[in-house]
């Protein structure tokens, strides 16, 4: 019963693990005339970071939506502030692929993200009593 157990916490583990890959497409700018940023997931989390360097005086907004456009969350960086540094925990969202839009009103950049369930292998050994 123990072993059990144990396959059905490995088993459950696994599914609920996720793989998230920030687009790397090279021809997806990280720089806009008043803006920079970087996107890229924190080592083995389903974490993202975004990094964003700005001009003082300019007004940022951070929006986070899901692949049908629902907007999930926003964040505005202040024009006094030059630098702002932003933690994503994607760890509760479902497969799909999410959006970082950053926008100064003007130009906007776009970065995806795309998660994607671990497929899982089960095995069992089947014994009978005689």
């Amino acid at each position: 019963m123990k072993t059990l157990a144990k396959y059905f916490s490995v088993a459950a583990l696994v599914a609920l693990s996720f793989i998230s890959n920030a687009n790397t497409d090279t021809n997806t700018p990280n720089k806009a005339s008043n803006f920079a940023i970087g996107v890229y997931q924190t080592q083995k989390t389903l974490k993202m970071n975004l990094l964003l360097e700005k001009v003082v005086g300019k007004k940022v907004i951070i929006y986070l939506k899901d692949e049908k456009g629902n907007l999930l969350h926003t964040e505005v960086v202040a024009k006094a502030t030059p630098s702002y540094k932003g933690q994503f925990d994607m760890s509760e969202l479902v497969d799909g692929t999410y959006t970082f839009e950053i926008t100064d009103g003007n130009e906007t950049l776009v970065k995806q993200v795309k998660l994607q369930s671990k497929e899982v292998e089960t095995s069992r050994k089947m014994t009978f009593n005689k």
